[in-house]
């Protein structure tokens, strides 16, 4: 299938400045391309700006490394970009921690901006364009040609993986404008089925409607973007104002055609500080704009390996949580034991959807799961046991296979604890589930039982209800804390549902301690 539309998520900031942006656009709105050249002009009130570091205070990113003490940055971690172009491997902020793995395409302003949110070293009056992960190794890929991209970019994956066995993240700012689970979704799909070790973060896009593709994929982590939260002109953190957590106008929504919750999560993606390039060129355009001055970019009269601009959107949303994916597996890496340190592909989603904060904690198909607060995460990666123990906190990752027979837990509330249980599975390719687990907490005495919650795609304005989900490869509870979960004897059981094989399935809780424990 020729591919006439791909869309880099990308939306510009204010009013185009220059004469080429604009012409730019006006060919990209035939096309249906959502990204430009445009962006504005960076100020002298930018040369501090709230803005990459934004993202990190509304996340808890930068207090989660500041209580590392400069021990966190991703390092050890590789994060591969798949992008219009290649990243400016010469950049001042990426210098040295970028490899070209293609290198018959231009260099490109939009891949060197997500590659800078991702791992953007802090330089000198840009400070806040620091990356999430300023420490992580960045592999730069491209989709070109473009009437390849759903072919060549599953295999690119694979092949990505078995050449650098160190690769655990992958970032996809970009779709193609159907919502229908294609060829390359199944591709997506089962590259990640068959290689977990493949977290792959794609943006939901920017048209405000339905998602592109790949964001539809069952065992993606698809990343919508959210609208500042600002008290007093200040970037703050969504665990303390969770009220106000809600996605920009621009961000698409679910449901996927057969009815699953998507995004998984949203993530700041408005204004954001990032590196550029000159050239603007992609190979997905039917025309081609080269700039040669950093004034024609955002910035002044500087040279290409001191450009910055200023974007927003779910391209900028992405990387956000691929920095902080980077962040997690460094902390996976130094606290898990064995081969296979880092996070599987559904561990962090697990751990993403675990730690998402929304205003009812409920979720819907315009925030998904919410947004991710970084030191809940990192708190979940730092409780992983091989069984189910919940820690003294009452916190516990694992994993647990789900065959022919139920698998079950005696549990009770830890103290008076919000108990929420999180769990995932990687599903085989199919545009609807192949294997399907169900999980309840059950009281044995009286018989009470507490679901996951659903949503319903013919009522999509419907609030969440508790009941058995047979639609997505995630299920969650929350047992609020006015809610009953008196008594010791409540059952914690996984039973497999659909499919014939066994499940690895992901589990986080937080709130229980084992009943049989003194």
């Amino acid at each position: 299938m020729r591919i006439s539309s791909i869309g880099i998520f990308a939306i510009a900031s204010a009013a185009n400045l220059n004469a080429y942006a604009q012409e730019t656009q006006n060919e990209e709105n035939k096309n249906a391309i959502s990204i430009g050249v445009e962006g504005r002009e960076i100020t002298d009130e930018d040369r501090n700006p709230d803005v990459n570091l934004d993202a990190a205070l509304m996340h808890g990113i930068k207090q989660l490394k500041d209580a590392y003490k400069g021990r966190l940055d991703g390092r050890g971690i590789h994060v591969g970009v798949w992008d219009g172009g290649q990243i400016l491997s010469t950049h001042q902020a990426l210098r040295g921690r970028v490899r070209v793995r293609e290198k018959d395409v231009e260099r490109n302003y939009h891949a060197t901006h997500v590659a800078g949110t991702i791992a953007a070293a802090s330089s000198l009056g840009f400070e806040s364009s620091e990356g999430m992960a300023p420490g992580a190794q960045l592999e730069s890929y491209d989709f070109c040609p473009v009437t390849t991209v759903e072919k060549d970019t599953p295999k690119e994956l694979i092949g990505a993986v078995k050449r650098n066995n160190r690769l655990s993240v992958t970032n996809h700012s970009w779709g193609i404008p159907r919502k229908t689970y294609t060829d390359m979704t199944r591709d997506f799909d089962d590259a990640i089925f068959n290689h977990p070790q493949l977290v792959s973060m794609v943006a939901a896009g920017n048209e405000g409607g339905d998602l592109r593709d790949p964001a539809v994929a069952k065992n993606v982590i698809t990343v919508g973007a959210m609208k500042d939260i600002m008290v007093s002109g200040k970037a703050v953190n969504v665990a303390k104002y969770r009220s106000k957590i809600e996605k920009t106008g621009f961000s698409n929504k679910g449901p996927t055609t057969d009815g699953r919750i998507k995004p998984d999560v949203i993530a700041n993606g408005y204004n954001l500080l990032s590196p550029s390039s000159y050239k603007a060129k992609e190979c997905s355009k039917k025309f081609n704009v080269e700039v040669n001055k950093c004034s024609n970019v955002s910035l002044g009269d500087k040279e290409e390996s001191e450009c910055y601009r200023i974007l927003m959107g779910t391209s900028m949303a992405t990387p956000v949580m691929s920095g902080l994916a980077a962040l997690l597996q460094q902390i996976a890496n130094e606290t898990r034991s064995g081969r296979n340190k880092t996070l599987r592909a559904h561990e962090m989603k697990t751990v993403f959807i675990h730690t998402a904060l929304s205003k009812d904690n409920k979720p819907t198909y315009e925030n998904g799961w919410g947004a991710v607060s970084a030191p809940l995460a990192a708190s979940v990666v730092k409780a992983w046991d091989k069984d189910f123990k919940p820690n003294d906190s009452g916190v516990v990752l694992t994993r647990l296979s789900v065959g022919d027979k139920p698998t079950s837990f005696k549990v009770r509330r830890h103290g008076s604890d919000y108990v929420r249980i999180t769990a995932t599975w990687l599903d085989k390719p199919g545009n609807t589930l192949i294997n399907d687990v169900d999980m309840v907490l059950e009281r044995e005495s009286d018989g009470k039982q507490y679901h996951p919650w659903a949503l319903n795609m013919f009522n999509q304005s419907a609030t969440a209800m508790r009941r058995k989900n047979n639609i997505d490869n995630v299920e969650r509870i929350d047992v609020f804390t006015n809610e009953d979960m008196s008594g010791s004897d409540w059952n914690l059981t996984f039973m497999r549902t659909k499919g014939s094989d066994t499940i690895d399935l992901s589990l986080a809780t937080s709130g229980l301690e084992l009943a049989d424990e003194p």
